[in-house]
């Protein structure tokens, strides 16, 4: 049995966020997460203060491994 790593790419661009601070704005960020380890590995971009029309410019690597 081989297992090959594989990359990939997702891009998003968030707006009209609905507000969650009590000023009408809220503290966004994005969490993504392997479904598949038994490990749970969690990573999260920055938090963008007060922005209900945030622009994300981070990568996050996630690499797990695929059945051939």
């Amino acid at each position: 049995e081989s297992f090959s790593r594989e990359h990939q790419s997702l891009h998003l661009l968030m707006q009209d966020l609905p507000a969650a601070d009590a000023d009408g704005s809220s503290d966004p960020y994005i969490e993504c997460w392997d479904t598949t380890s038994t490990q749970k590995k969690k990573k999260r971009t920055q938090i963008i203060d007060d922005n209900n029309n945030p622009l994300f410019y981070e990568v996050i690597d996630l690499e797990y491994e695929v059945d051939d």
